[in-house]
């Protein structure tokens, strides 16, 4: 997307600006709702009834029937998740992917001073999760967390049917949906998870509040503790403006929308594909329409984002949450890359217009 001052942002897995509805939201809860909702006057019940309409809106959206604690981000509610099946005594085992989130996968020392077993499964060259691996190794007595969809691939992993396998062996099943949520219907069928963690900003609300739904299946053990908010799981006056914004926000999804970039996207890598030796990950898998990662023989990622980022042109490397390290991304490696390029991706929201992307496109090919 073009920015006011004229630069182009091609960085939106990594957030998003604010819709402007959800800025006015943010600024009308602030003045129709400013009051504490656990206060017991009018001003305060205003804010009670804001807050929990805005919950019952996000379950709606989610087609979840169960509870939503907000929180103040998708890491917040990941921790709380895990940890509370960590510390939960009827589950034995946790498992993982080997391709989660930082917020999921640095957790297995934790869950493992808790004295639970720990398993990561491994994914195929298309970044998809080894299903027959996964099923192996549940148990009704585990605990499974799988992405929706990678924040640097794009690829959208089998959730419906790891949500099907999880409630035939009786086990619990938690998605971290940061990725997936707001630009394509999440693919759970007929059987939802247990929990499901999601983050505002990712869709153009605010930073600093996520939410996490859950099931009457989870048994949560509060991180914070103090005054009873969130039914207790979670202690802290809730932010009125900023759940009313994450509402807004959420009501501003239009995944049909959404899924007509994946032919800018497409036209992007064609594009690139007829000059420079591309390596384009997960492309045989289903991925995020607005999602492209790839390699380029010759081309240091990190360096193409700095020659890039002094001509105004904002891509990523990888997730912002790991970081431009030494290494590759853990997820290529995963994969079965260990000898490509550093490599880019380019992530698009649904203000990015299709000019934009041929001007990337020309600026590029123009550079390198």
């Amino acid at each position: 997307m073009r920015l006011d001052d004229g630069s182009y942002y091609f960085d939106c897995n990594a957030t998003i600006p604010m819709k402007r509805k959800a800025v006015k939201a943010f600024l009308d809860g602030e003045k129709m709702a400013f009051a504490n909702p656990s206060s017991p006057y009018f001003a305060g019940m205003k804010s009670k009834e804001v807050l929990e309409s805005s919950r019952a809106n996000i379950l709606r959206k989610l087609r979840f029937e169960g509870e939503l604690v907000f929180t103040s981000s998708a890491t917040e509610a990941n921790n709380l998740v895990i940890l509370s099946a960590a510390k939960n005594e009827k589950i034995k085992k946790i498992i993982i992917s080997k391709i989660e989130h930082p917020s999921v996968y640095e957790l297995r020392q934790i869950v493992k001073s808790f004295g639970k077993e720990i398993i990561e499964i491994g994914v195929d060259k298309d970044g998809v999760v080894d299903l027959e691996q996964l099923e192996n190794a549940i148990s009704s007595q585990s605990f499974v967390s799988i992405l929706t969809a990678h924040n640097e691939t794009g690829v959208i992993q089998p959730v419906g049917e790891i949500a099907r396998i999880c409630e035939r062996k009786m086990a619990l099943f938690h998605t971290d949906a940061v990725q997936g949520f707001g630009k394509i219907e999440l693919p759970f069928g007929e059987t939802n998870p247990n929990a499901i963690t999601i983050s505002s900003h990712k869709i153009g609300g605010p930073k600093g509040v996520g939410a996490l739904a859950f099931d009457k299946k989870i048994e949560l053990i509060p991180m914070i503790c103090g005054g009873g908010q969130e039914k207790g799981l979670r202690s802290s006056t809730e932010s009125i403006p900023l759940i009313f914004s994450f509402s807004c926000a959420v009501d501003l999804i239009d995944t049909y929308r959404f899924s007509k970039l994946k032919e800018i996207r497409d036209e992007m890598e064609d594009n690139l594909s007829q000059k420079f030796g591309l390596t384009i990950y997960g492309k045989n898998s289903e991925r995020l329409p607005n999602t492209s990662f790839f390699s380029i023989r010759g081309l240091d990622g990190r360096e193409a984002q700095r020659i890039l980022n002094e001509n105004k042109i904002y891509v990523g490397t990888g997730s912002a949450c790991h970081g431009a390290g030494k290494n590759l991304p853990k997820v290529l490696t995963e994969m079965g890359f260990s000898n490509e390029e550093y490599p880019i991706r380019v992530s698009i929201s649904s203000l990015t217009k299709k000019r934009d992307i041929e001007k990337f496109t020309d600026i590029f090919c123009s550079l390198f």
